[in-house]
């Protein structure tokens, strides 16, 4: 990673700048325009002559500087940056000591982008919903496998909800993060509660572009499958193509964001134009919002009452209150399959 986030492109500048030639040639233009003067007084005249007039000035050139980290300019959580091509994330600590990073929606920059935008939402949380339909009878059955078989023991549901767990979730928070960063932003603000640890999220953060663009690999794969559906579809029929056809594309296309998505992310850090923001604010929210689920619990008689810790796993109905109170979309869901990621991975965050 030192030689990602280091760029060889000020020694290039400075090494312009310094050089002895231009230098003298920008030198001289200088002060032959500093020293033209076009006004001139007539020897015998019977006017007056003209008033005089001061030889333009030019401003000197702005010194080159070395490239500065971005301020952020908007200072409301629940808000989008005024700038389109600025992007907020929002991270979040979880199970495993692992962190969710969450993009919110940036500024639109005008208004068919802003359709493209709100078709993409409503199409996304159609999907999510289909998708949690079917997850909520799947996790059901595996809840009442364990109750049956215990903590401790084993039947042979718990072992199917067990291996299906493994085969169904895949590594991807990454890809999560990835495919929301669009391809034209330029500086990226990262925000956390003020109570967690930074350093391993951007350790976390490190690892993921550590582990090469594994979203190139996955949309050459996918791309390579298009080839099977034919097969599949002159042996077993053209219903089960077309379903496997969809799904193909839909994965085509989530691999090719995140690939957008990823290389951008490395030109940002590369050229040191991302920030990363303690929100004492942000943490003010979840340590409310977690107060009023612990007690709500201790009210209940609950056993065991979950308590917030800094670096630990949010309630889900402090999601809720955080998607509403900071506006962002679909923020619960996303955290969620991070959440479940690694709670069946036993934290793993990168593909090995």
């Amino acid at each position: 990673m030192r030689l990602l986030l280091r760029t060889p492109y000020y020694r290039c500048c400075a090494t312009v700048v310094s050089s002895p030639s231009i230098a003298r040639q920008w030198g001289s233009r200088s002060a032959r325009l500093l020293s033209t003067d076009t006004t001139t007084t007539p020897l015998s005249s019977s006017t007056p002559p003209p008033p005089q007039q001061k030889p333009a000035t030019t401003p000197p050139a702005p010194k080159p500087s070395k490239a500065s980290k971005p301020k952020s300019e908007s200072t409301s959580l629940s808000r989008p940056h005024d700038d389109p091509k600025f992007l907020k994330v929002y991270v979040f600590p979880t199970s495993h000591q692992r962190y969710v990073f969450h993009a919110r929606l940036p500024k639109p920059r005008n208004k068919l982008e802003h359709g493209a935008t709100v078709l993409a939402y409503a199409f996304r949380k159609w999907r999510y919903q289909v998708a949690d339909f079917f997850a909520a009878g799947w996790h059901a059955f595996g809840a009442e496998a364990y109750r049956m078989a215990g903590e401790e023991g084993t039947n042979i549901p718990k072992k199917i909800y067990t291996k299906g767990n493994k085969l169904t979730t895949r590594v991807a928070a990454d890809e999560y993060f990835f495919k929301t960063v669009p391809k034209w932003i330029e500086n990226i603000e990262f925000i956390y509660p003020a109570s967690m640890d930074q350093r391993s999220a951007k350790a976390q953060l490190i690892r993921w572009m550590g582990q090469g663009n594994k979203q190139l690999a996955s949309l050459v794969a996918w791309g390579v499958g298009l080839a099977g559906v034919a097969f599949i579809a002159k042996a077993v029929g053209m219903a089960v193509a077309n379903i496997l056809f969809s799904y193909n594309i839909f994965r085509i296309n989530a691999h090719w964001r995140g690939n957008n998505g990823y290389k951008r992310v490395g030109e940002i850090l590369q050229y040191r134009r991302a920030i990363w923001t303690p929100s004492e604010e942000l943490d003010r929210i979840i340590q409310d919002a977690s107060r009023k689920v612990t007690e709500s619990m201790e009210e209940k008689g609950e056993n065991p009452v979950w308590r917030w810790e800094p670096n630990g796993d949010l309630h889900d109905e402090v999601l809720e209150v955080l998607e509403k109170d900071l506006r962002a979309v679909e923020l619960t869901r996303t955290y969620r399959r991070a959440r479940l990621q690694y709670y069946v991975h036993n934290g793993k965050d990168v593909t090995e």
